[in-house]
C-alpha cells in the first residue's frame, strides 16, 4: 500500500468512543483500592507537583469526587489537581459539583480567567496549530483526513508514508529540506 492507496480506503471507517480513566466506584473508596486507579494516581501526582506534601489519605474522598466529576479525563484531572495550591480538594469537589467552570480559570490568578490560549481545548489546539509551519500543517491535515488513521488501522510506516509524501509535495523543488529526522 502507498499512502495514497490507504487514503482512499473508507470502508473500514468506524467511530470509537473515547473514555476517561477508570474512577473508583463505591466499593473502591478505601486507600488501598482507590490507589490502584490511574485517575487517582494522576490526581495525586499533579497535586503533589502543585503543593509540596499533598496528603492523599487525608483527602481521598474529595479526590475521588474530583476525578469522578471530570469523568476521569486526564487533562481535566491535571487542571483540577493544580487548584490544590489554593483550595482544599474538598472545596474543589464542591465547586466541580456545581460546574466545571473552575477549570477555565488560572489557579495562579483565581479571580482572573484562564490565559486566552488555555480557555478551552479548542483554544489549545488552535494555538498549537498556529505554531506549525505550512508543511507541518499539510502533514497533520493529511493524517486527519485519512479514514484509515481514524479507524485505528494505521501503523507507523503508513503514518510516516503519509507525512513524508505530504511534506515532499508541499516542498516542491526544495524536497530535500522537507524531511528532517
Amino acid at each position: 500500500h502507498t499512502g495514497a492507496d490507504l487514503l482512499t480506503d473508507t470502508q473500514a471507517e468506524r467511530l470509537t468512543a473515547l473514555t476517561g480513566l477508570a474512577v473508583p466506584d463505591d466499593d473502591s473508596r478505601d486507600l488501598e483500592a482507590a490507589g490502584t486507579y490511574d485517575s487517582v494516581r494522576l490526581f495525586e501526582a499533579r497535586a503533589a507537583a502543585a503543593q509540596r506534601g499533598f496528603d492523599l489519605p487525608r483527602h481521598l474522598d474529595a479526590v475521588i469526587d474530583c476525578v469522578d466529576a471530570v469523568a476521569g479525563l486526564p487533562l481535566a484531572i491535571e487542571l483540577t489537581a493544580s487548584w490544590v495550591r489554593l483550595l482544599p480538594p474538598e472545596q474543589i469537589a464542591r465547586e466541580l459539583r456545581g460546574s466545571i467552570d473552575l477549570l477555565e480559570r488560572d489557579p495562579s490568578q483565581p479571580n482572573a480567567p484562564a490565559r486566552p490560549e488555555h480557555r478551552s481545548l479548542g483554544a489549545v489546539i488552535e494555538q498549537s496549530w498556529q505554531l506549525l509551519s505550512p508543511r507541518e500543517r499539510a502533514a497533520v491535515t493529511a493524517l486527519s483526513d485519512s479514514t484509515w488513521v481514524v479507524a485505528g488501522r494505521a501503523g507507523v510506516r503508513e503514518l510516516l508514508a503519509v507525512c513524508v509524501q505530504t511534506l515532499f509535495e508541499s516542498a516542491g523543488a526544495d524536497a530535500a529540506s522537507a524531511v528532517r529526522m
